[in-house]
C-alpha cells in the first residue's frame, strides 16, 4: 500500500503538467501576484514605523515590483494558446512559484529572527495562510506546490531554529509537519482533479461517442446506405412537404422507376455488382433532375421522383429522357451491363392529394407500364384502378374456386392425320365462375400467376387429370394419351412439378399415359441450363416432353438441340395460312422437316378445314388437333368422342402415340 502511494506521489511529482494544468497555473499567478502586493504594503503600513522599518519598506517596495512583474508576465503568458508544455515550460512554471514564494521566505527571516512578538505573530500568519494559498494555487502542478510552499516553510522554520540559539525547534518541527500536511493536500487535490478531468474527459468521449451514434443512427433511418440518396421515410415527408407548400392550380408529378431484370445482375454476376449498378443509376438520376426536384430509393431496385413545375406532358418527356438515361451501357466487373428502366407516375393533385395515395397510385401505373413491355413511361389513369380491382376480385374469386373445386379439365382430341384415329387429348384447364361463365385460361391464369397462386393452381389440374385417368382406366374406357400444359412458373421452382408427377404416378397414373407440353416461356429471362436440367429429370422419370408453339419464339431451334423432347407442336398462325399463304406454307413444312431428321413426331395445332388437313398431309405432318374435329369438351364427351372415333378407325393408334 505505501508502496504503491509512494509510486504514485513520484509519478505525479515527476508528471509534466499537461496544457490545461499550465493555463491553470497562469490563471491563478496575476491573482496570487496582487495578493503579494496587497499585503506586503499593508504589513509595511502598519510596521515601517518599527525599529527596522526601513528593511520592511525595502522588503515591501521590492515585494511589489516583483508582484508588478509577475502580474504583467502572467497576464501575457495566460492569453497565449498552450497545446503542449515542454520540459523548459514546466521549469519555468516551477520559477514562476519561487518567485511569488521569495517574499514570504524573505519576510520570515527578517521579521520571526529579530522583531518583536506582534510582527512575529502577524508575520507567521502571512507565511502560513500564503504557503496554504500557495497549495491552493498551485496544486495541478505538484513540484511548483511544493517549491513554494517548501520555500516559504523551510524559512519559517529555519528563522525559528536561528532565534536563541535553536530553543524554537519545537516552533520549527511543527513548521515543517505543517508543510508536510499541505504538500499531502496538494497531492490529494492534483489527485482529485487528475480524476475528475479524467471523469470528464471520459463523459465527454461518451457523449461524442453518443451523438455520432445518433448521427449514424439517423443517417441509417433516413439515407439509404447504398446509394446516398433519401430513403423511403424521408421521400414520404417531402411530398407531405410538396402538398404543403403548393397553391391550389400548383401541379407535381411522383415518378416510381424500376430497373427491369435487376435481379439477373445480383443471380448473374454478384450482389457486389448489383450494389455498383444501384449506386450508378442514382448518380444518373441526380443528374437529371433540377435543384427544385427530389429522387429517393424506395426498396430494391425501385427508385422514386418528384418533378415539379412540369405539366403533364414535359414531365412524360422528361420521364423518357430519365429512362434513356438509366439505359446507358455500363460495365461492371469486365462485364457490360444494359440496364433498363420501366417509369410509373402520378399528378397532384389530378389523381391524389395525400403523399401515400401518389405513392400507390404511381406504382399502378408503373405496374402497367412493365405489363405493357417494359423500358417504358405510363402516367395513371382511372382505368389502372378499376383493373386491379378486377384483378383483386379475380384473386378472391380463385381462391374460393380451388376450395370449391370450380376449376375443370376440358379435353380437346389429337387425331392422326395418317389413318384419321383418335390417339389422345390436349388437357385444357377451365373455370366454371358462377357469374360470369366458362373462364379460359388466359382469363385468369395471369392473375394465378401474378399474385402468387400458380403453384396452388397447378396442383389442382394435376389433381383433377390425375383422377380422371385413374377413374377411365379402372372403368375400362380408352382415352389415349393426355398432355398437359407446363407453366413457367411451373419450371421456376420444379420442386413443386416435381412433386405433382410423383403424387400422379403414387395414385396410379402410368408415365405413358401422360405427356407434358412445354413453352419458350419456360425459358425465356431464365436459366435455360436450370431448366434443362429439370426437364432431364422429368424425361428420366418416363415422362414424354412435346415442344409447344413451335416457331413463334427467338430461339427454338436451340431448345431441339438442348431439351430432351419427343414432340413439336405447329402453332396454329402457321397453319391457319397453310392453305392461303406461301410463307407459312413453307414454315411447316420446313418444321416437319426438321422433326423428321431429329426423329420427333410434329401436332399441327388450330385444323379447321379439310384443306388444312390435306395440305398437312402432303408435307409429312403426323397429328392434327382443332375444331374440325372437336372443341375442348369435358371429360364425359371426350371419352364418348374418343370411343365413337376409335371404333370407327380402330385401335391402331395406341402403338402409334407410345411409339
Amino acid at each position: 500500500m505505501s508502496e504503491s502511494l509512494f509510486a504514485s506521489f513520484r509519478d505525479t511529482l515527476l508528471r509534466r503538467p499537461s496544457p490545461e494544468d499550465f493555463r491553470a497555473v497562469l490563471l491563478a499567478g496575476p491573482l496570487g501576484a496582487f495578493v503579494t502586493a496587497t499585503l506586503a504594503i499593508v504589513f509595511a503600513a502598519i510596521y515601517g514605523s518599527s525599529g527596522n522599518g526601513i528593511v520592511i519598506y525595502l522588503w515591501a517596495g521590492a515585494t511589489t515590483l516583483l508582484s508588478l512583474f509577475a502580474y504583467l508576465r502572467g497576464r501575457r503568458a495566460a492569453r497565449r494558446r498552450v497545446d503542449y508544455v515542454s520540459q523548459s515550460g514546466a521549469v519555468r512554471i516551477v520559477t514562476f512559484s519561487l518567485l511569488l514564494a521569495v517574499p514570504w521566505a524573505a519576510l520570515a527571516l527578517l521579521v520571526l529572527g529579530r522583531a518583536d512578538p506582534p510582527q512575529q505573530m502577524i508575520a507567521l500568519m502571512i507565511c502560513a495562510g500564503m504557503s496554504a494559498g500557495g497549495a491552493f494555487a498551485l496544486h495541478r502542478a505538484l513540484i511548483a506546490a511544493i517549491a513554494y510552499i517548501g520555500l516559504v516553510l523551510s524559512s519559517v522554520a529555519l528563522a525559528f531554529l536561528l532565534r536563541e540559539h535553536g530553543e524554537m525547534w519545537p516552533v520549527a518541527a511543527y513548521t515543517l509537519l505543517y508543510a508536510l500536511s499541505l504538500g499531502a493536500f496538494t497531492f490529494l487535490a492534483s489527485k482529485i482533479v487528475k480524476a475528475q478531468e479524467a471523469s470528464n474527459q471520459e463523459l465527454t468521449q461518451l457523449v461524442d461517442d453518443l451523438h455520432a451514434a445518433h448521427e449514424e443512427i439517423s443517417l441509417m433511418a433516413f439515407v439509404d446506405s447504398t446509394t446516398d440518396l433519401p430513403n423511403r421515410s424521408v421521400f414520404g415527408r417531402q411530398i407531405h412537404d410538396f402538398i404543403a407548400e403548393s397553391e391550389a392550380d400548383t401541379e407535381f408529378v411522383v415518378l416510381l422507376l424500376d430497373l427491369d431484370g435487376f435481379k439477373n445482375v445480383n443471380d448473374g454476376i454478384g450482389y457486389h455488382a448489383g450494389d455498383e449498378l444501384l449506386q450508378i443509376v442514382a448518380q444518373r438520376l441526380r443528374e437529371c433532375l433540377r435543384p427544385e426536384d427530389a429522387v429517393a430509393r424506395l426498396w430494391a431496385d425501385e427508385f422514386a421522383l418528384v418533378l415539379r413545375g412540369l405539366s403533364v406532358d414535359l414531365a412524360m418527356e422528361r420521364a423518357r429522357e430519365i429512362i434513356t438515361a438509366v439505359s446507358e451501357p455500363t460495365v461492371i466487373d469486365g462485364r457490360a451491363i444494359y440496364p433498363n428502366a420501366s417509369v410509373g407516375g402520378a399528378v397532384f393533385p389530378r389523381d391524389a392529394e395525400s403523399e401515400n395515395e401518389l405513392i400507390r397510385k404511381a406504382t399502378i401505373a408503373l405496374h402497367r407500364a412493365k405489363e405493357t413491355g417494359r423500358g417504358r413511361s405510363m402516367m395513371y389513369d382511372g382505368a389502372m384502378s378499376a383493373r386491379i380491382a378486377e384483378v383483386d376480385r379475380l384473386e378472391h374469386d380463385l381462391h374460393i374456386a380451388l376450395l370449391e373445386r370450380q376449376i375443370e379439365i376440358f379435353y380437346q382430341p389429337k387425331i392422326d392425320l395418317a389413318t384419321g384415329a383418335p390417339l389422345g387429348a390436349e388437357a385444357l384447364v377451365r373455370w366454371r365462375h358462377p357469374e360470369s361463365g366458362l373462364l379460359t385460361p388466359d382469363q385468369f391464369l395471369p392473375v394465378a400467376a401474378d399474385r402468387g397462386m400458380m403453384l396452388d393452381v397447378s396442383a389442382h389440374i394435376f389433381e383433377v387429370i390425375a383422377a380422371d385417368l385413374v377413374s377411365w382406366r379402372e372403368s375400362g374406357r380408352s382415352f389415349g394419351k393426355i398432355a398437359i400444359n407446363i407453366h413457367p412458373l411451373d419450371l421456376v421452382s420444379p420442386k413443386g412439378l416435381m412433386e405433382n408427377l410423383r403424387q400422379m404416378i403414387n395414385i396410379g397414373v402410368q408415365q405413358g399415359e401422360v405427356g407434358l407440353e412445354i413453352t419458350e416461356g419456360c425459358f425465356v429471362g431464365r436459366d435455360t441450363d436450370e431448366a434443362a436440367l429439370a426437364l432431364d429429370a422429368i424425361h428420366d422419370m418416363g415422362f414424354e416432353l412435346s415442344l409447344d408453339d413451335f416457331g413463334t419464339g427467338h430461339a427454338s431451334l436451340s431448345h431441339l438441340r438442348n431439351l430432351p423432347i419427343q414432340e413439336i407442336k405447329i402453332d396454329r398462325a402457321f397453319v391457319n395460312g397453310i392453305c392461303t399463304n406461301q410463307h407459312d406454307l413453307a414454315i411447316v413444312s420446313a418444321t416437319i422437316e426438321i422433326a423428321r431428321c431429329l426423329n420427333l413426331r410434329t401436332v399441327a395445332e388450330g385444323v379447321e378445314t379439310v384443306d388444312q388437313i390435306e395440305a398437312l398431309r402432303a408435307v409429312g405432318a403426323d397429328i392434327g388437333q382443332g375444331y374440325h374435329w372437336c372443341r375442348p369438351v369435358p371429360a364425359e364427351e371426350y371419352l364418348t368422342f374418343f370411343s365413337a372415333q376409335q371404333a370407327r378407325w380402330g385401335k391402331s393408334t395406341e402403338q402409334r402415340v407410345s411409339g
